[in-house]
């Protein structure tokens, strides 16, 4: 059975990244799914004491080390997260900081990872789409050294409220049918 790691990173009960996950995941019936909220576990900032260059693992040991396996494990990885300053909640930039393994085997070691198939969805106050230029960028170089490939980046502006996505039928019928068409092609 496919394997699913669903992440998202808010602390609103309400939370419309949350929300957007769960209408993309709908998709995945049949699958394998574990969803994470990023703001919700334990996860240290990365030292930059390069101590995972040496053997390709953190020494950290926090609740990050439950998430390694099913980051190398995962055949569809599905991130969304809110803009916080044009980039990822800092709950959110912990654990792509903290995968610093991950580039080093990929890109020193030239070891080949499992590929996986991606998606990322961005949440923003916002009108434009600038806002979400950055939260690209750092979740595709993260997903490059996951060997993840980004086949799908959904970014939806105007959604400040908490809650603001339930209003929102157009949003969220668009992101149930990605999830639909994104899981029935293999990983």
């Amino acid at each position: 059975m496919p394997k699913v790691a669903g992440f998202y990173c808010s602390f609103r009960k309400n939370s419309n990244s949350k929300a957007l996950l769960e209408f993309f995941l709908k998709g995945a019936t049949g699958y394998d799914v574990i969803v994470f909220n990023l703001a919700g576990i334990d996860v240290s900032a990365c030292r930059g004491c390069e101590a995972c260059f040496v053997n390709g693992k953190c020494v950290i040991e926090d609740d990050m080390c439950a998430l390694y396996p099913l980051l190398e494990d995962a055949d569809y990885i599905v991130v969304s997260l809110p803009v916080y300053f044009y980039g990822p909640p800092s709950a959110a930039k912990a654990v792509i900081d903290r995968c610093q393994p991950f580039w080093f085997r990929s890109f020193v070691k030239k070891e080949r990872l499992k590929r996986k198939k991606g998606c990322f969805i961005n949440v923003g106050a916002g009108k434009g789409d600038n806002m979400f230029v950055a939260s690209y960028y750092i979740v595709k170089v993260w997903f490059n050294s996951l060997n993840v490939s980004m086949d799908v980046h959904l970014k939806f502006g105007d959604l400040d409220k908490e809650g603001a996505v339930f209003e929102r039928m157009d949003i969220i019928k668009k992101v149930g049918n990605a999830g639909k068409e994104f899981f029935s092609q293999k990983a």
